[in-house]
């Protein structure tokens, strides 16, 4: 009882990270963010739709095992381990890491997305203070 994966898809496209400088809330000219897409929104569409027939196996594993206990595991996979030597287990483990990685590689995506995010706010917040929109001048309340 192996799982076999077709091909995997690399989520982890070398993208640009930003690292949001602290600014003075008058700052003459506030500093706009820089980075180019880390992918195409084809190159999204593709993979998302290849997600669950590359990694839905190796995610509902993982999830299954969650769901038993010692007892329950160890009930089931007896036999396996048993009739195999251990190989098909062993091929149950690594199913699991490499979910494991991938998951790690996913989070850290939505990292960067986070990142990326929260400049282009920064940047924004910034010129609105500099055009007197802001709802604080120089770190205290305006006042009209």
């Amino acid at each position: 009882m192996s799982i076999k994966r077709k091909r995997k898809i690399s989520m982890t496209k070398p993208a640009q990270s930003y690292s949001p400088k602290k600014a003075s809330p008058k700052a003459h000219a506030p500093e706009r963010p820089n980075f180019e897409a880390a992918f195409t929104e084809g190159e999204i569409f593709e993979s998302e739709a290849k997600y669950d027939e590359v990694w839905g196996g190796d995610r509902l594993l993982t999830m299954l095992v969650l769901s038993k206990s010692s007892d329950q595991l160890i009930e089931k996979f007896n036999p396996l381990i048993r009739e195999s030597d251990g190989d098909d287990f062993s091929s149950l483990i690594n199913s699991v890491s490499a979910y494991k990685v991938h998951a790690k590689a996913r989070a850290d995506l939505a990292e960067l997305a986070l990142e990326r995010l929260q400049a282009i706010a920064e940047y924004h917040a910034q010129v609105l203070i500099n055009q007197g929109k802001g709802n604080y001048d120089s770190g205290e309340a305006r006042q009209e």
